[in-house]
């Protein structure tokens, strides 16, 4: 991936949790036959110190979000990734053809990584 730390500098933490969270809720709805009917998120504790924010219907858990003492965590268990260059090429994105992605042009994952790399 070949962005500079400066595409970034004027991005705060927040947002760059935002750009996650906008992605692991783009790739559940397309996992989830391209809707968001039948979906609930819910909220657990496991081993006592990590809260949990699932995402789910009444058969498959799509995404989860863990909030641990150490760090959180974004998982998404279902993926659908069609190329390496869809990973790492900003423009690479073909949710701009869906009405119900955030998501537009490859972007926000790749400077959210790098803004929490930093």
């Amino acid at each position: 991936l070949n962005l500079h730390k400066g595409h970034v500098k004027h991005m705060s933490v927040e947002a760059a949790f935002r750009e996650l969270l906008a992605n692991l809720i783009d790739a559940v709805v397309e996992a989830n036959n391209e809707s968001f009917v039948g979906l609930e998120i819910s909220e657990s504790t496991r081993r006592g110190d990590k809260s949990v924010i699932s995402i789910q219907n009444d058969k498959v858990v799509f995404g989860e979000i863990v909030d641990s003492p150490s760090k959180i965590s974004f998982s998404n268990f279902g993926p659908i990734i069609e190329t390496f260059e869809q990973i790492i090429q900003i423009g690479a994105s073909k949710k701009h053809l869906k009405k119900n992605q955030g998501g537009q042009h490859g972007e926000g994952l790749k400077r959210a990584a790098l803004k929490l790399l930093l």
